[in-house]
């Protein structure tokens, strides 16, 4: 009704509430014909779609992992949470993607402050960080090839593990697995990189987290068995379109008969 409409109107971006208003107005008169009604809450559903996909954090990039926990050194207190080899894990990385290349050097990128927030959950143990300012980093060396995204957060967070860096290595095997002419958004196949290290000195592709409490380093470190990009609120514009259908496919319906 309209005290509702307007209530959603007010949580919408402005571009999006001239669709709500003509949508809401045509539905409730009742005057209107049984033919608008099909359109008019088409109108509204796209009308949704579009208020996602006009968000300000249209730059914002996310990365969702998820794997297994391979190694918990120095971190008794993560047992009672269920976290010890063998746990499932889940993760995600929010990237800054608007951010351009730092480095002058012809074979990798920088892009500092990249690192937005990093969420990581395994057994009952959940850790949701947004790194200090100036101490999160995203790099892409092309000779090796190599990827590192890097956050750091110095400050408690309620975690058994404290002053947290949270990093993610990715090695490829064989070159062009990264690229360096902008910020490697889309994560490569996992079949294009090397598999988890049986060593700590080995080199392969895992995610850790890391700190130094009362001069003990402890740290854990996971396998990953997936590793993709979170559809972009664009999305929600493909998904409006598709509501909509329906509603012309009535309307055309109506006017044959």
């Amino acid at each position: 009704h309209r005290n509702t409409l307007a209530r959603v109107l007010g949580a919408v971006t402005p571009s999006t509430r001239f669709l709500f208003s003509i949508a809401g107005a045509k539905a409730e008169n009742v005057a209107v014909s049984h033919v608008w009604r099909p359109w008019a809450f088409g109108l509204l559903e796209l009308g949704f779609a579009f208020s996602f996909a006009a968000t300000p954090d249209a730059a914002t990039t996310t990365w969702y992992f998820e794997g297994v926990v391979r190694e918990v050194v120095e971190a008794p207190e993560l047992t009672p949470l269920g976290v010890t080899p063998g746990t499932a894990f889940s993760a995600t990385i929010s990237l800054e993607s608007s951010i351009a290349n730092d480095s002058a050097d012809p074979d990798s990128t920088d892009y500092p402050g990249a690192i937005l927030a990093a969420d990581f959950n395994a057994g009952t143990y959940h850790l949701s960080i947004q790194p200090n300012p100036g101490l999160s980093l995203l790099q892409v060396f092309a000779p090796i090839p190599l990827l590192i995204a890097q956050g750091v957060r110095l400050e408690p967070v309620g975690s058994p593990l404290e002053n947290l860096l949270v990093e993610l290595r990715a090695f490829g095997i064989a070159p062009g697995v990264f690229a360096l002419d902008a910020m490697p958004i889309d994560p490569p196949s996992l079949d294009d990189l090397a598999p988890y290290p049986e060593l700590p000195s080995g080199v392969g592709t895992a995610l850790t987290i890391s700190g130094h409490h009362d001069g003990i380093g402890h740290y854990m470190q996971a396998e990953i068995t997936r590793w993709e990009r979170v559809p972009e609120p664009a999305t929600g514009a493909l998904v409006g379109l598709v509501l909509l259908a329906p509603h012309a496919l009535r309307l055309r319906r109506r006017r044959a008969a």
